[in-house]
């Protein structure tokens, strides 16, 4: 009544409908969180780079995260280091979001770890380099990043004779992004090609 809808129920059910659905998403009680779990907020995937506007204007999404498993003290315990621990953390808690349909960023991610957003891109990084895997971050899934390391990966996969479908779900890309990064490496690739001939 005070919002001018009683005149409009299925406006106001709609409404009402929208405000249930968010508190459901977002209230969880302890049964529903694991322990070590924690539920956090992160941009949902598919919504294109936030360069014409800032990430408070993206839909977010509550994902559930694990920040500790036993398995990581266990890992601890038998020898392994912290940072391949912490490594280990990350990529789980990044996959975790993106099967949950969100990406997180490395300021997100440096929040959880108590890192720098900095330390955490170059252990993202390290990571990638020891397991040879593009973690779902959304500077590579919305192709917003100033890392060049992935087109770098892509144009590899071309190469080597993969789809652009196969490329964009190994590297968690947009097919569109993959395609316009092969284009211009094609272009460049005639372009020296014709240097070569004159």
């Amino acid at each position: 009544d005070e919002l001018g809808l009683g005149r409009q129920p299925k406006i106001a059910q709609l409404l009402c409908d929208e405000i249930v659905s968010l508190v459901d998403e977002c209230f969880v009680t302890e049964d529903q969180l694991k322990l070590g779990q924690v539920l956090v907020l992160a941009p949902e995937a598919g919504q294109g780079n936030s360069f014409r506007f800032g990430l408070d204007q993206l839909r977010m999404r509550p994902v559930r995260l694990t920040l500790l498993v036993p398995e990581d003290i266990a890992a601890l315990a038998a020898g392994k280091s912290h940072l391949e621990v912490r490594m280990t953390r990350m990529a789980r808690m990044v996959h975790e979001a993106f099967d949950q349909g969100a990406c997180l960023t490395t300021s997100q991610i440096g929040l959880l770890v108590g890192m720098s957003p900095a330390t955490v891109a170059s252990q993202i990084h390290r990571y990638h380099e020891a397991h040879g895997e593009f973690l779902p971050l959304r500077g590579i899934v919305e192709d917003c990043s100033s890392a060049t390391t992935h087109k770098v990966e892509i144009v590899r996969l071309h190469l080597e004779g993969l789809t652009t479908s196969e490329i964009a779900e190994r590297t968690h890309h947009n097919p569109k992004s993959v395609e316009r990064y092969l284009r211009r490496f094609n272009q460049v690739r005639e372009f020296v090609r014709y240097l070569d001939k004159a």
